[in-house]
């Protein structure tokens, strides 16, 4: 592949990543390209950091959800204590926020 054919998809690809003025990035890369010829570097780079944003989001969801499945089995533990010390079903469904059907899914 050309140094002008690559350079332009990876100005392609940085516009519709980092929505900057595809002109202004015309002009960055091929200033680099003569100083230091390093513009599959640039490339790789930035697909990189999308690589590590990903990641990033990824685990930040990975605990997010850790922490929602953690919270329900606290408030299931709650309901069976509650069920198991006879507490009426309304208090135990408020205090829990479980549903009708988790509960009864409990009794069993």
């Amino acid at each position: 592949m050309s140094k002008s054919l690559y350079l332009e998809e990876a100005v392609t690809y940085i516009f519709c990543v980092e929505k900057h003025n595809k002109t202004k990035i015309i002009e960055l890369l091929n200033k680099i390209i003569k100083e230091k010829g390093i513009v599959m570097t640039v490339a790789q780079q930035f697909k990189n950091e999308g690589k590590i944003e990903g990641k990033i989001e990824g685990k930040i969801e990975g605990k997010r959800e850790g922490r929602r499945e953690g919270r329900r089995e606290e408030r299931i533990a709650m309901a069976k204590t509650m069920l198991l010390d006879k507490a009426p079903i309304t208090k135990v469904k408020k205090w829990t926020g479980l549903s009708d059907k988790e509960l009864n899914s409990l009794k069993k």
